[in-house]
């Protein structure tokens, strides 16, 4: 695969998907195109590649990190790849963009060690963290339509963490660590 990508790759039935950042072969020194891919779970074909957006990213990541760090999730009708600073993506399972989500600002993290916190499903929401140097926050989108349902400050700096979401009794919590504390809501 093209690129380098340190989110880990999700498998849904027939299909296995992953994320990069490639260099683009335009000639513009550090611009990176965030691509997802689709490939046959058995022969490891190809199926699909979209590249979300090309971009020169605004901060430098620690040399071990690459610029698509998040591990994209599925619900089984959509695949969500986020890639920081610059956007969250969903595409169906046959890679059609159904819409996206780059109004969130750059993320400044700390010491440039690099964006990666990867967000997660909870029912009819995707969970995204959004912490770092600047104002931090957790969102909660509609999973269908990207719409904010709810967003909440966050009182942390950097950090990478993956919201985890549990029930408690009928309602559902979601837990997410930081580097002051690990926090519900």
């Amino acid at each position: 695969i093209a690129g380098r990508g340190s989110g880990s790759p999700i498998v849904w039935n027939d299909r296995v998907f992953v994320v990069s950042a490639v260099p683009t072969s335009d000639g513009v020194r550090g611009k990176l195109a965030f691509n997802t891919y689709c490939f046959d779970r058995e022969t490891g074909k190809l199926n699909w590649q979209k590249t979300a957006v090309e971009a020169v990213p605004h901060q430098d990541t620690h040399s071990t990190n690459g610029y698509a760090s998040a591990s994209p999730c599925t619900d089984g009708k959509h695949v969500y790849s986020h890639f920081g600073s610059q956007g969250l993506y969903c595409y169906t399972l046959d890679g059609e963009l159904v819409w996206k989500r780059d109004d969130f600002g750059q993320m400044n993290t700390r010491n440039s060690f690099g964006e990666g916190s990867s967000p997660t499903l909870a029912g009819d929401l995707i969970i995204v963290p959004w912490d770092h140097e600047g104002p931090s926050f957790l969102f909660a989108l509609n999973k269908t339509t990207g719409d904010t349902v709810w967003k909440t400050a966050r009182d942390e700096p950097t950090c990478w963490a993956t919201p985890l979401v549990i029930s408690i009794g009928d309602r559902k919590q979601v837990v997410m660590n930081g580097q002051n504390y690990a926090r519900s809501y």
